[in-house]
């Protein structure tokens, strides 16, 4: 496990019991409208992975009711709080970048604020690999940077000491995917609010 991953599975220990107080603050809760998106187009009973799968809220809750659920994270911590959460749901604690699952294995995944703590190095490698799990015509859902940010990190995210974030400019991920082979389907910068904080992600809606 490389220094950043320390950084980021450390923090979300730490976060895992009141994540959720702060996961409230973040206006407009863009992920229940991407949710809304996959669920109109992804078949009830098919395979569906999430990288980053927190507290199990509202993520793995909701998908698991139609869906055979995998989440991952890398917080063993935030493993054991989403078991407890949606107990229905199958849940790992790993490194997504060490994943390695047989071809065409989903018909889905969707990857919620957590790419955003992989070091961009590795982005175009994890792409790949998502694209090549994702059955034909698959859907990956997910949120990204917007700027260029290689190796960002804060001293102390939300009372839970230092964490790391790293991604690329919104036209350079479009690329990445691109060359992943993925064809985009809905893409673009979406403005949020964490508490009093502006913030923005680059949105994407990518098929196999």
């Amino acid at each position: 496990m490389d220094g950043a991953a320390r950084i980021v599975r450390t923090g979300y220990d730490r976060l895992a019991h009141r994540y959720d107080d702060f996961a409230e603050t973040v206006i407009p809760e863009l992920r229940t409208r991407f949710l809304d998106m996959l669920e109109g187009q992804v078949e009830s009973g098919t395979r569906v992975l999430e990288l980053g799968s927190g507290t199990g809220r509202p993520v793995a809750e909701r998908l698991t009711r139609r869906y055979d659920y995998l989440g991952v994270d890398l917080s063993p911590e935030m493993v054991a709080v989403a078991s407890t959460n949606v107990l229905d749901a199958r849940f790992i604690a790993a490194d997504m970048r060490d994943l390695d699952f047989p071809a065409e294995s989903f018909e889905a995944v969707v990857a919620f604020y957590s790419i955003i703590h992989v070091p961009r190095s590795a982005h175009a490698s994890l792409f790949a690999s998502i694209h090549r799990w994702l059955r034909p015509g698959g859907l990956f859902v997910a949120c990204l940077t917007e700027g260029d940010l290689e190796a960002g990190t804060e001293d102390d995210w939300l009372g839970a000491g230092p964490m790391f974030w790293s991604g690329y400019d919104a036209a350079t991920n479009r690329r990445l995917l691109t060359d992943a082979g993925f064809t985009l389907v809905d893409a673009g910068v979406i403005d949020q609010m964490e508490g009093d904080d502006p913030v923005a992600f680059f949105w994407v809606v990518a098929e196999k």
